[in-house]
Order: C-alpha cells, then sequence, then structure tokens
C-alpha cells in the first residue's frame, strides 16, 4: 500500500474504527515479527502484539496525517515500549535470543549455510547494547524509513544514521571477534 492510500485508511479509521482493520491486516504480521524477535515465547510476543494495537486504537484519533508518517512509525514506538515494560515487569535484565524458543519454527530442511548466518546474525545481535539492536531490527526487518525509526525512536532523523553506524560498527567488531573464520566481513 502506498503511503497516500494509508494516510486515507487512517483518515477513515479516525472516524470509522471498522476502517482499521485494513491497517492491522497490513501491520499485525510486521509488529508480530518485530516484538516474537524481541521476547522469548510466541504467546508472550502475541499478548505484546495485541496490547500494541489496543493502544493504537486507543490513539488514532490523534495521529496527525500532516506530518505524513505512515503508522508503522507509531506502532513500532508502542511496540518498543510494550517491550520495555514487558521486561520491566518480569525483572529481567536482557533478551538473550538462544535462550528462547524461537527454534521451533526454523525449517531445518532450508540451507544449513543461511541457518548458520541466522543463528550467528541473532547469537552477535544478542550482545549488543539495546539500543543497537532495537535501530538495527528497526532498519532491516521492518519497512520504516529513517524519519519513521526516528519517529518512533523519538529521536532527530539525523541522528539515526549515526545511532546506526555506531550500532553496525559494534555489530561487525563482535562478529569478527566470535567468528574470524567467518568471510563475511573478509570480503
Amino acid at each position: 500500500m502506498n503511503l497516500q492510500d494509508e494516510l486515507e485508511l487512517i483518515q477513515q479509521a479516525k472516524d470509522d474504527i471498522g476502517a482499521f482493520r485494513g491497517l492491522y491486516q497490513i501491520y499485525y504480521p510486521k509488529i508480530f515479527a518485530y516484538v516474537y524477535n524481541r521476547v522469548p515465547t510466541p504467546d508472550e510476543a502475541k499478548d505484546i502484539t495485541a496490547q500494541v494495537f489496543l493502544a493504537s486504537i486507543e490513539n488514532i484519533k490523534n495521529f496527525d496525517i500532516e506530518r505524513g508518517l505512515r503508522l508503522g512509525s507509531l506502532l513500532y514506538k508502542i511496540a518498543n515500549n510494550k517491550i520495555y515494560d514487558f521486561y520491566k515487569k518480569n525483572e529481567r535484565k536482557a533478551y538473550n535470543i538462544n535462550e528462547s524458543n524461537h527454534a521451533e519454527n526454523i525449517d531445518y530442511t532450508k540451507d544449513i549455510a543461511k541457518l548458520e548466518k541466522r543463528t550467528r546474525t541473532q547469537n552477535v545481535l544478542s550482545q549488543l547494547k539495546p539500543r543497537y539492536q532495537q535501530i538495527i531490527n528497526l532498519k532491516f526487518y521492518t519497512d520504516l524509513s529513517n524519519s519513521e525509526i526516528a519517529e518512533s525512536l523519538g529521536i532527530e532523523v539525523s541522528h539515526v544514521a549515526v545511532v546506526l553506524h555506531r550500532a553496525l560498527k559494534s555489530f561487525k567488531k563482535k562478529y569478527m571477534k566470535l567468528y574470524p573464520e567467518s568471510e563475511i566481513y573478509n570480503v
């Protein structure tokens, strides 16, 4: 869906909550996948995703379509806050993807090299600062622009590039330390 169509749908949803269904169908899989990559279990991801959409429905009337941003910027911001609340409530210091139940959804018949790269990537990501994890996830696992990432994180657009650069530099350093034999960065 292009931006103009989405903004029209948001405007309709402000007046008729039934119009929100179209937005929900577009964003539910994306928000769920984002949350699922940040919490330990699918059930917790479903609960948090439901909270995200409930909060967005409650706040849809306040969404300023004149700014020309997709609803995703608000949804990812709410998702980040709900994930933070989840860990604060459960008194978890950090999330380690390797200790989660995500393995149940991996198709082991796929290319072993891809699986290994994904596992390595998730391992390295889990060792980065939470802020770096967040910005890398938003940049590479969502379809948000830098301005939408800035909106969802509450930072300036120019700062997105700075934080992303630092996050990728940190990712590369940790990756090379953990997997020196890898050819990914030895090009």
